[in-house]
């Protein structure tokens, strides 16, 4: 199955841009809380820190890893991925502030 970037090959989800630097979540990976301190997917937050992905791609590989986790079998708390989707919205508003800040910093002179 694919979804914009994504592919679904059994039990791994994959991109499919760049068959150099793919990015790849297996089976095990999926369904794995974070320990200690909030309870969150890690793959949810991980997936924010590949610069190359948009938030559209990052949209896109939420419903793919929700599809997934239900094909699979895993378990899938709904509390656990709502404030995973919460801490990821706060990540993403802090890598664009980022980006603005450095786009800013290249801008043009006029001094």
């Amino acid at each position: 199955m694919e979804f914009g970037i994504w592919t679904l090959n059994n039990d791994t989800i994959i991109t499919n841009i760049n068959p150099f630097e793919r990015i790849v979540f297996a089976k095990d990976k999926l369904g794995a809380v974070s320990e200690g301190g909030e309870q969150v997917y890690k793959v949810l937050l991980d997936v924010t820190k590949y610069a190359a992905l948009s938030a559209d791609d990052i949209e896109h590989f939420n419903f793919l890893f929700i599809y997934t986790l239900g094909k699979l079998e895993l378990p899938l708390d709904k509390m656990v991925l709502a404030l995973s989707l919460k801490k990821q919205g706060e990540l993403l508003a802090f890598k664009r502030v980022e980006e603005l800040y450095k786009k800013k910093l290249k801008g043009p002179r006029f001094f």
